[in-house]
This record gives C-alpha cells, structure tokens and sequence, in this order.
C-alpha cells in the first residue's frame, strides 16, 4: 500500500448500473497533518460491499470525519476495516475511545444486519481500550469485530526504587464492560557489566475497588534496576 491523498475518483463509480457494489480498499494519509484534512465524502455515493481504511493516523481524524463515515450506507457491506497497516508497530496517532464511540453504531448496523452474511470488522492497531459501546450489539449472523494490538500510552510520571513492587492495573474492558486480564512484561538490567536485561519476576493478583467492582492486576517485583538521568530502564 501507498497512501492516497484523495478518494474524488470514486465519484465516478456512481455512474455504475444500479446495485453494483463496491470494494474500497486503500491505505489513507501519509501523516497525521494530512488526516485531519481527508475528503470521505466520495464514499457517500457508493453501495459498499467492502470497506477496508487503513492509515497510522485514526486518532487525528475529526469528529466530522467520522459520523460520516459512520453515516454510510451499510445495507451490503461484508467487511470493514478502521487498522493501521501495521498493526503490531507501536502507534500513538492511533483511534481512541472516544472516535470508537462515534463508530459504534455504524459498527452494531453493519452486525445486525439480517440481509448480508457473516462479517469481519476490524480496529486493529490503535488506542482503543474501551469496546464496550457495543454491549448492546444483537448480532444477526456469525461476525467478528475484531481490535488487536491495542496501544496504551501513560502519560503520568511513576517514581519506583529497588525492590518496590510495581502495580499494574487494567486498562482493557470489553464488549460487554469487563476487565479484561492482560499481560505486562516488566525488564530491567540483571546487575552484570554488560547490562542484560531480565523479565521482572511478576504475580497476578485481585483488587476490589470501593463500588466492590474488581479489576485483575499484575504486581511485579523490580530487583536492581538501571536509572538513567531519572528514567527507569
């Protein structure tokens, strides 16, 4: 894939007999200046069978952008995509929870929709850690809303000295509003000369909150950590 900087030249399969469906599968943007500025409108005109959108730059799409997007005809359309053409590349301009939100119902039309098949939509490599807008989803066939390689990025600084345990909270939660366990590796210099990094050694744990809601937790024990300028490596 190349980015396109434009999609005015699907406005001619408009002129394409009636019924006629269409695949749309591009890689959008080259940077996430460029997003924001993206005509969707094209899309408008057209009977979608497949809609596959890839670009880095979800998280800088505006409002506009989106309900747009959310606002296309979903009579005939199979599969979707909203991923980063990457997916398993570490990406901070990706969508976030609340661009999710303004998908949501595009997403739970195109899923409950009795007169297509079975269908595959995809949110892969972006920020989302919230999927519970769908919780309301009645899905009419076998589908798949899919969301893999989910990016948080934490912004608040931590401050960790030799020996202290280390608690990890969950940032996932699912359709249907759970915790979701995950896994998070913790490395740190071994002590030696050359400085190899070890997996911190790490056990799970429950934490009940005040509500009495409960979240799954990773605690991790960090023995001899190298400190530069500050920062814990």
């Amino acid at each position: 894939y190349q980015p396109v900087s434009s999609l005015q030249g699907l406005r001619l399969l408009a002129n394409l007999p009636a019924g006629t469906l269409t695949t749309v599968d591009v890689q959008l943007a080259a940077d996430h200046q460029t997003l924001p500025k993206f005509d969707f409108s094209p899309l408008a005109s057209l009977k979608l069978f497949d809609l596959n959108l890839y670009t880095y730059y979800w998280g800088a799409a505006t409002d506009e952008q989106l309900r747009l997007l959310a606002g296309l005809d979903t009579a005939k359309i199979h599969n979707v995509e909203f991923s980063s053409p990457s997916s398993v590349v570490s990406n901070p301009y990706g969508m976030t929870n609340r661009q999710f939100n303004i998908l949501a119902p595009f997403v739970q039309a195109v899923i409950e929709n009795p007169g297509t098949s079975s269908q595959m939509i995809g949110f892969s490599g972006n920020c989302i850690t919230d999927f519970s807008a769908l919780k309301n989803i009645k899905p009419s066939k076998a589908s798949q809303v899919t969301g893999l390689y989910e990016y948080v990025y934490h912004t608040n600084k931590l401050v960790y000295q030799p020996g202290a345990t280390v608690e990890v909270a969950s940032e996932m939660t699912g359709v249907q509003g759970e915790s979701l366990n995950y896994t998070v590796r913790y490395y740190q210099d071994d002590g030696t000369a050359d400085g190899k990094l070890v997996q911190a050694a790490a056990h799970e744990a429950t934490v009940t909150s005040a509500d009495g809601t409960t979240r799954m937790v990773w605690k991790y024990t960090l023995v001899n950590p190298k400190v530069i300028r500050g920062n814990l490596i």
